[in-house]
């Protein structure tokens, strides 16, 4: 399998939106969605960002079956991913996610 890094650009995104997909997401069983190395959420001038790590192709699509439903429920009606193929994922040693 290779692995994939997935980027999305939210023009006009909020943080207050990604918050509520990653409750939608609790709720819906999915916290730790299976097949997913990193995640980053952050904001950049005038749009919300994301950019996962994934260890392929389809676990993403997998979990997308579960986020595009949620994404449009939050407003991202027309929001499609960027997928490109990673040459090389490095994980840093870590205990703990960072917010």
């Amino acid at each position: 399998m290779k692995q994939i890094v997935v980027e999305f650009n939210v023009a006009g995104g909020t943080e207050r939106q990604y918050n509520q997909i990653w409750d939608d997401l609790k709720a819906a069983g999915h916290e730790h969605p299976r097949g997913i190395i990193s995640h980053v959420g952050f904001e950049k001038p005038g749009a919300w960002c994301v950019v996962d790590v994934w260890e392929s192709q389809e676990a993403f699509d997998e979990f997308s079956k579960t986020l595009v439903p949620l994404l449009e429920k939050n407003g991202f009606t027309n929001e499609r991913p960027v997928v490109y193929p990673a040459h090389y994922v490095y994980i840093g040693e870590t205990e703990h996610a960072y917010a």
